[in-house]
């Protein structure tokens, strides 16, 4: 089918099934070909429903463009999954944010069920000894007698930088966070995390602590 109509402008509110966090979009302004002048519309394709769907004319413009309409659903459609980048960024960022934060509540409350919920099931957990390279399941050996008598461990989050891997799926991420520990003062964490079934769970996390490079020699010397 050829449509043959005006040139409108158009801006798109979405409700998209596939952010379910978000459920309202704003897709933005950009060009379509209609057949006729439409004040309001309601459609559904592919993973979305459009509501509010605005088109105004342009004044000036000639009605005489031709175009398929297997075409102006494609372009509906790429609306439809064009989600703003200020929601694409931030949305993955407080959900890892919000993982780390459980972490570090979970261990100050000796709360080992909700704790270990939160890593991938093949993580590994890299302590402070460099002997301690640990999978899961040793580490929940180290830790859950410790969890059992309420003794866990408190740091507190003072910064943290993450970053979202440019792939496809945006479905890794790496971070590290500066902690502030009343035991070791200031301390370090760095690690990965994965989306898996829509949840970030932390696939590696190394604790450390930053020596000043003033003090490294004397440091390192008690270590070797």
């Amino acid at each position: 089918m050829i449509l043959r109509g005006v040139v409108f402008n158009i801006r798109c509110r979405a409700i998209c099934s596939l952010h379910s966090r978000q459920p309202s979009l704003d897709l933005g302004r950009s060009t379509i070909v209609a057949a006729e002048p439409i004040d309001r519309i309601h459609l559904g394709v592919g993973n979305a429903i459009f509501s509010d769907i605005q088109l105004n004319l342009l004044p000036g413009l000639i009605p005489f463009t031709f175009l398929p309409m297997r075409f102006v659903l494609l372009v509906l459609l790429n609306l439809a999954n064009a989600v703003p980048l200020a929601a694409q960024h931030t949305a993955p960022i407080e959900a890892i944010n919000s993982t780390l934060d459980q972490l570090h509540n979970a261990a100050s409350r000796a709360d080992g069920s909700r704790y270990f919920k939160l890593f991938a099931d093949d993580a590994v957990y890299i302590g402070t000894d460099a002997a301690e390279r640990w999978s899961l399941k040793e580490f929940r050996a180290f830790a859950e007698p410790y969890f059992a008598k309420g003794t866990g461990w408190t740091y507190k989050p003072r910064s943290r930088h993450i970053v979202i891997a440019d792939i496809r799926c945006r479905c890794i991420a790496w971070f590290d966070e500066l902690l502030d520990s009343e035991s070791y003062g200031t301390s370090r964490g760095t690690g990965v995390l994965v989306l898996k079934t829509g949840s970030w769970k932390i696939s590696q996390y190394a604790l450390t602590f930053p020596i000043p490079n003033d003090l490294a020699k004397g440091m390192t010397a008690e270590i070797r």
